[in-house]
């Protein structure tokens, strides 16, 4: 039970962003786990590992970016 409220939490995270990949995979393994079904949950769950990896990497490059742009006050807006 502890499984599926951490689960359910993060497929509404993943939502909320955006992350269509991430949420279908946490969605995916929700349903395995209520199924009782072991191999889907591995499967699945290995699966929710890689897009979440990929996702990482994405965000990572998304916020070095705004870092390097700076506070949203100081910068120039296209003229």
């Amino acid at each position: 039970m502890k499984l599926d409220n951490y689960m359910h939490q993060f497929t509404g995270s993943s939502s909320s962003i955006g992350a269509k990949k991430v949420k279908f995979e946490c969605t995916q393994l929700r349903e395995h786990c209520r199924a009782g079904n072991g191999e889907g949950c591995k499967r699945t769950f290995q699966h929710l590992k890689k897009e979440y990896a990929i996702l990482r990497k994405k965000l990572e490059v998304y916020f070095q970016f705004a870092r390097q742009a700076g506070p949203v006050n100081k910068a120039c807006r296209p003229k």
